[in-house]
């Protein structure tokens, strides 16, 4: 088992007025309701590591509407005091090699917002309808058969409704994950570009807030790239 201990920023400032960004943390505060606090994810971990040797408690988690049923599901876990908090538990495949295409491998993720954040700080893109966030992962977990597993907290969403796909917004969204996979290549990034405008399509829409001339949404896109 792995634990990802090290803090990140959730979500990319960019030309955000003070204001906008303390507004768009709140958003990311209340998607994160659900989460395991910090202290408990250690025991989190050696719990799921144990309990995810049978692959028939993968099997028996709950499915999530909308979400490919037989890799995503969601855990509840109990809380020493009692309260129960919800993760998201990824099976990634049964190697490594796949297990990387569908986001086992953290650095992948973690170059796509590197690459985002030096081509929004150089003025390549400057997103005018959207804030980039992250889905926050805090362990990996490999069974003895060699079966990959992610764990990611549940964050509180809504989808992308596909009428909006074709609208300005949107493909301005995808042009820029488009030069975003790009330049995460130049970068280290394994898979092709397009890989970053197709995972664009199943981001998480954590909320939004008012912008200079239209609505900021805050979306997260997913730990996949195929």
């Amino acid at each position: 088992m792995k634990e990802m201990t090290k803090r990140i920023e959730l979500f990319h400032t960019g030309k955000l007025a003070p204001e906008q960004a303390r507004q768009v943390a709140r958003i990311i505060r209340s998607a994160r309701k659900d989460s395991v606090p910090l202290k408990h994810r250690a025991a989190l971990i050696q719990h799921l590591t144990e309990k995810l040797q049978d692959a028939s408690f993968f099997d028996g988690l709950k499915q999530l509407p909308g979400a490919n049923k037989s890799h995503v599901r969601e855990y509840a876990y109990r809380l020493p005091s009692g309260r129960k908090r919800k993760l998201i538990v990824k099976y990634c495949g049964p190697n490594l090699q796949q297990a990387e295409l569908h986001g086992f491998d953290e650095t992948s993720y973690q170059l796509v917002h590197r690459a985002f954040g030096e081509l929004l700080a150089n003025g390549t893109i400057d997103p005018t309808h959207y804030v980039l966030a992250r889905i926050p992962t805090f362990g990996t977990i490999i069974t003895h058969d060699k079966r990959y597993y992610l764990l990611m907290e549940k964050l509180r969403h809504a989808r992308i409704p596909p009428s909006e796909y074709d609208e300005p917004p949107f493909q301005a969204y995808l042009a820029d994950m488009l030069a975003v996979g790009q330049h995460a290549t130049k970068l280290g990034f394994k898979f092709k570009p397009v890989a970053v405008k197709t995972q664009a399509f199943d981001a998480l829409i954590l909320g939004s807030i008012r912008g200079q001339n239209s609505k900021l949404r805050v979306l997260a896109p997913p730990h996949d790239f195929c």
